[in-house]
């Protein structure tokens, strides 16, 4: 524990303490109004807006000392948890209000007012310069809007509620984290596999899931392996191509976090059969319906360096294919959150990105003539966050293709398919 969060959290618990009493003049004020007399109510209510006001004034105050209610705020978590604190009730009434009523905009606020909003912003939206990458690359990157509310499960030991959403771990902002992105699509393909009658194709499917998202784990193996007995033993016979000595493999697809500017309170309340109503509602931080977030997917087909033409033109168009058609499913029917067997998840159909690829064969180096000095870039500096995404970002690639949906981007995949089928030869 440093000496500076030890520091807050005691200024924190003495302003809860002077806000818990006057928690209790402001009940005892109104008790008075109740009894009072028609002439006296008018004093009694202006001193019960005094205290009120006096309250809410040492809620900003102990809100100023870490903005982003209870993300930092691990003593008044640590209250709450412990039930038998007289804190525990003041500190949860709080928080759901802040969640639920002012923790759409706070978030946004918070980074705000510590000015880290250059840094954040500089890694909210990944860039990718895909000329410097090999050949039939590409970089998809769409913003979406969610149509029902994100649910995850965090990291976080104490916290004020027991279903705290992921967040990053320096900015404290709700998060899909690149792993979660990669584990979706992959099950979503699994799916789209499972769809398929014809067991060649699924064996097929099978292999190019692991072309794009790397080796099976052993509850998908066992898996696939029960759908389709028949190719156990042809897969592994790949499986000793594909694969290291010790059964990994690094797939083609990458996956960058998302980040969301919204937070949000679902409420569960479960009802006793007998009395048909419920008294213990249960919490869960969620961003809600409306929010949008960016994805960003790399494809680098490493693995076919050195492949014969014919080979890599069919592989690209497939895993082209694949890619659009488990991200379109996993976006627009599965989902991607928690829960989302219930409906958490799904996006709008409406989405606005840009398709980049690379792999111009007929484009040549631009080297110095023999003989001729080679010029060297000047160095670039930069004094401030807010100064060093215009040198480190790279431009906007001319050929960028963009879209304004799911239908859209099909266009494009077609597209680049035929491109691909007419420069790999």
């Amino acid at each position: 524990m440093s000496f500076d969060w030890y520091i807050k959290s005691n200024e924190q618990i003495r302003l809860l303490i002077n806000i818990a009493s006057l928690n209790k003049q402001i009940a005892t004020k109104m008790h008075e109004i109740k009894d009072a007399a028609q002439d006296k109510k008018t004093q009694l209510n202006k001193e019960k807006k005094d205290l009120e006001k006096n309250a809410e004034n040492k809620w900003n105050e102990a809100y100023k000392l870490t903005p982003y209610f209870s993300a930092y705020w691990k003593s008044l978590s640590s209250y709450y948890l412990a039930e038998d604190q007289p804190l525990a009730d003041l500190v949860r009434d709080r928080y759901t209000n802040l969640q639920s009523g002012e923790g759409r905009v706070r978030i946004k606020q918070d980074i705000e007012s510590q000015r880290l909003l250059d840094i954040f912003n500089f890694f909210k939206i990944p860039t990718v310069d895909i000329s410097l990458l090999l050949p039939f690359s590409f970089f998809l990157q769409f913003t979406f809007t969610l149509v029902k509310p994100y649910l995850s499960k965090d990291e976080e030991g104490f916290y004020i509620c027991e279903n705290p959403v992921k967040k990053d771990k320096v900015f404290k902002v709700p998060t899909v984290p690149g792993s979660t992105w990669k584990g979706n699509m992959r099950w979503t393909a699994g799916r789209l596999l499972e769809m398929d009658g014809n067991v060649n194709m699924r064996f097929k499917k099978r292999i190019h899931i692991s072309n794009l998202f790397g080796n099976e784990n052993e509850a998908e193996k066992r898996y696939f392996d029960a759908l389709m007995p028949e190719k156990k033993e042809a897969f592994e016979q790949v499986t000793r191509t594909l694969f290291n000595k010790e059964g990994l493999r690094k797939g083609r697809l990458n996956f960058y976090p998302t980040f969301f500017d919204q937070i949000s309170l679902e409420v569960i309340n479960p009802h006793d059969r007998k009395t048909k109503a419920g008294t213990v509602p249960i919490y869960i931080e969620s961003v809600p319906a409306g929010a949008s977030g960016t994805f960003s997917l790399l494809y680098v087909p490493f693995d076919l360096m050195g492949k014969r033409s014919e080979e890599v033109k069919q592989q690209v168009s497939e895993d082209i294919n694949l890619v659009y058609n488990s991200l379109k499913e996993m976006m627009l029917t599965y989902g991607f959150s928690a829960k989302k067997s219930c409906g958490f998840g799904v996006t709008e159909k409406d989405i606005n990105g840009i398709f980049e690829m690379s792999g111009n064969k007929d484009k040549k180096p631009t080297n110095p003539e023999p003989g001729q000095p080679t010029q060297t870039k000047k160095k670039k500096t930069y004094s401030s966050f807010s100064e060093l995404p215009g040198y480190i970002q790279p431009t906007k690639q001319a050929n960028s293709l963009t879209f304004s949906s799911f239908e859209k981007l099909k266009d494009i995949i077609n597209q680049v398919k035929a491109e691909v089928m007419k420069n790999a030869g």
